[in-house]
């Protein structure tokens, strides 16, 4: 672990930044330790890319005037590239990242993209070191609170959750029911809320005759939107489970599905348990 130590070059070594889960920069086989100002600086150019001088004096000091955030931004680039050279460049107006700089923010947007891109009816198998990446990521810089991170968080988690309804979808259409479940179980993970990746868990689960698993996913989805959102579920996901229910308990209407799913997972779970159990 090296502390702001002279002398580290990114010419000729591997430059990774984390910015997942955690802030982290490795620069060959040691870590670098920086100040606060120079992390956020270079977690702003990984997350916007190239930016002006004066963006970023604005977007990095937002409550100083305009003569003291860029002697700040300047005084910044001073202590990177006295600690680490080699970690910013600049191109004509912009200042960016250098090019030996690698960051897990860009391996993720870029397997997202590949997910995203791709139509339910292409064959090409994706690349499945990529596609966990995407279902398991931590979230951005957890504990930052600025603008910019906000933003990005944000943006970043409504991606990450198109990917993994879309690996969702295209593994129901596929008859993969087993990796549908694990990529609308990690959907639901981002977004508790979303009705398209219930539909696809209780789908799959039915898919594979496991009528429990698909009552208790309906139940506790059921309980998740009461106690948050007092709401119902949509009727989308109602028709869905009312395939689980037995001819005598299905709904012929808009009517709430709650209660014959609450009678069926106890009469399931008692058979489980067995009597006097």
């Amino acid at each position: 672990m090296v502390l702001g130590q002279r002398g580290t070059h990114v010419a000729g070594n591997s430059a990774t930044l984390t910015l997942l889960g955690r802030w982290r920069l490795r620069v060959g086989d040691q870590e670098i330790i920086l100040g606060r100002r120079e992390r956020r600086l270079l977690a702003c150019l990984a997350i916007n890319g190239g930016r002006s001088r004066d963006w970023l004096a604005a977007t990095l000091w937002p409550d100083a005037t305009e003569e003291r955030a860029t002697a700040s931004l300047r005084t910044t680039l001073w202590s990177l590239r006295r600690t680490v050279p080699g970690l910013t460049c600049i191109t004509g107006r912009l200042l960016s990242l250098g090019v030996g700089v690698e960051s897990d923010l860009d391996r993720l947007r870029h397997d997202i993209s590949k997910i995203t891109s791709r139509t339910s009816a292409e064959q090409t198998d994706l690349d499945e070191a990529g596609v966990l990446q995407v279902s398991v990521a931590p979230e951005l810089l957890p504990g930052w609170y600025e603008d910019w991170v906000l933003f990005e968080r944000e943006r970043l988690r409504n991606r990450q959750l198109e990917a993994l309804k879309s690996l969702a979808d295209r593994a129901l259409r596929a008859g993969q029911t087993r990796p549908a479940i694990t990529y609308a179980n990690a959907a639901i993970a981002i977004e508790p809320h979303d009705d398209q990746s219930v539909i696809m868990l209780i789908s799959a689960q039915l898919e594979l005759g496991h009528v429990a698993d698909a009552l208790r996913s309906f139940h506790q989805y059921r309980t998740r939107l009461r106690a948050e959102l007092n709401a119902q579920p949509s009727l989308q996901v109602r028709r869905v489970i009312e395939q689980a229910l037995p001819a005598p308990l299905r709904s012929r209407s808009a009517t709430p599905v709650a209660a014959p799913v609450a009678r069926v997972v106890r009469l399931r779970a008692g058979r489980v348990a067995g009597p006097g159990k």
